[in-house]
């Protein structure tokens, strides 16, 4: 057997959110955020309900990781959902959002990604990822959800959004 100590970047964001838990958490699925995300497309794969659910499969293909592959890994209404996604050749992703109730009407969004690269090319999206420098920008994320809780209407794009 031999071993591969694969290069791992992991990001931790919080967000802020109108809403509740469960108010927030149906939005975190494939085929609810094309309400929410300027751009968003991907092709359902496999889902009994038509929505995210536990082993949900959905495709995405935006430039630099086409043929992403996703399953949903966890499923928690409201408190969590969890999706590990596969890039062909290029790297792994495990993204794990924990929502919790606070203030009233506002949510705390914990999103924590793990980035593992298969290959030259993962390294290199690694240090553009870990440097801040990634074409999906978090902020334009909250601001397109937090658009979307307040108003019920899909904010303006603000580039190229991805998960």
């Amino acid at each position: 057997m031999s071993t591969i100590q694969a290069k791992r970047v992991v990001l931790q964001d919080v967000m802020e959110l109108s809403g509740t838990p469960r108010q927030v958490f149906p939005l975190l699925c494939p085929v609810l955020e094309y309400g929410w995300i300027p751009g968003w497309k991907c092709v359902m794969i496999h889902s009994d309900s038509g929505v995210a659910e536990l082993d949900c499969m959905f495709r995405t293909d935006f430039p630099g990781e086409e043929g992403r592959v996703w399953q949903v890994s966890r499923y928690e209404p409201p408190q969590r959902i969890g999706f590990v996604s596969f890039v062909p050749g290029v790297m792994t992703i495990a993204l794990r959002i924990g929502l919790e109730a606070v203030d009233g009407n506002r949510t705390r969004a914990e999103w924590t990604r793990v980035f593992t690269a298969l290959s030259a090319r993962g390294e290199e999206l690694l240090e553009v990822y870990a440097s801040g420098g990634r074409p999906h920008s978090m902020a334009a994320l909250e601001n397109y959800l937090e658009t979307y809780l307040r108003t019920g209407r899909m904010a303006p794009a603000a580039g190229e959004p991805r998960g």
